[in-house]
């Protein structure tokens, strides 16, 4: 008996997330995580590149007409799973409004303006923004861990945003103007998740981020609408076409829903891992494929926001198995 009562006690401290597990599996959560956040880092390159020929206005209007229709028949198929009470549908709209149109108005705005790897490094940020939210609101009482990692991520964004903007094409205050866009997108999404929280517990995330990314599509149209209408489709190339599709379907309703689907199979600690390779696959994509290139001062940011973001989710203390995040 006293070595079962140890082996419960044992078990009991791992899930708590007192002791580390002593094995990892790897499993087709993982796997999906894993190609969500290759999708989602590679998707700030793609969208860049279509800006070419594609101003960001059309763009992104046309991206969430694509991106909401194609929704549509996900939640038919799983109309079991719709909201079923007030409150989880006001999250859903918070949601939508805050985290997919706020956050792609001024993301794709700011994108216009910065280069692919800022932004990507710059929107890494939002889950900070989430816990500052929680903490004004009285929700939940920020760790010492989460105050110091927000203050070096704020610093690397500084640095980012304040360093030598010489080695870029745009002028250094389209450069800031994007920065700051770019800003506001991460601030809009980590306020929506923040806000929507209190509404959605026991809700299925997939199907809240499909309610969500319509009711977002509907309320970038009047924003988008006269721009997207009058814009020349016909002389897009095939090429600038693809990467439109990539945005919309692959990097858009594919990811929200393998995303939200993965998460409850291994749990959300483990799940916030995967989201720290958004930045990396973002920057590295933006070097490889456009040329872009950090100033010492602008790496050293970037260094910094990476180190923050991980402080304030307490993945140093998970993956060394002092804490839990």
């Amino acid at each position: 008996m006293p070595n079962s009562r140890n082996t419960m006690e044992t078990e009991r401290q791992v899930n708590a997330g007192l002791l580390r597990e002593e094995s990892f599996v790897f499993t087709k959560a993982d796997l999906a995580l894993l190609f969500v956040a290759f999708l989602w880092g590679a998707s700030f390159t793609v969208i860049k590149d279509a800006y070419r020929e594609i101003p960001a206005v059309p763009f992104v209007g046309m991206r969430f007409v694509l991106a909401g229709l194609s929704m549509v028949p996900f939640l038919i198929w799983n109309r079991h799973s719709l909201p079923r009470t007030r409150m989880a549908w006001t999250g859903a709209l918070v949601i939508g409004g805050l985290g997919v149109a706020g956050y792609q108005i001024l993301f794709s705005l700011g994108l216009q303006y910065t280069t692919a790897s800022k932004s990507t490094l710059i929107v890494a940020t939002s889950p900070l923004f989430t816990a500052l939210v929680v903490a004004l609101l009285g929700i939940a009482r920020p760790r010492i861990s989460q105050i110091y990692g927000m203050l070096v991520a704020l610093a690397g964004v500084a640095l980012l945003t304040l360093g030598d903007a010489s080695l870029s094409s745009l002028s250094e205050r389209d450069a800031l103007l994007g920065d700051l866009l770019t800003l506001g997108a991460a601030m809009a999404t980590g306020s929506g998740v923040a806000l929507a929280e209190r509404y959605l517990a026991g809700a299925d995330g997939a199907t809240i981020m499909s309610v969500a990314v319509i009711v977002g599509s509907a309320l970038i149209q009047p924003f988008a609408w006269r721009q997207m209408v009058a814009f020349p489709w016909r002389q897009v190339s095939l090429l600038a076409w693809l990467e439109m599709l990539y945005a919309a379907f692959v990097a858009g309703s594919l990811g929200y829903i393998l995303w939200y689907r993965s998460i409850p199979r291994i749990g959300a600690v483990r799940a916030s891992l995967y989201g720290f390779l958004i930045p990396v696959v973002g920057v590295v994509t933006a070097v490889v494929a456009l040329g872009d290139r950090l100033t010492s001062v602008q790496a050293l940011g970037a260094l910094l926001v990476l180190l923050g973001i991980a402080a304030a989710r307490g993945w140093f203390g998970l993956l060394f198995g002092r804490g839990k995040a």
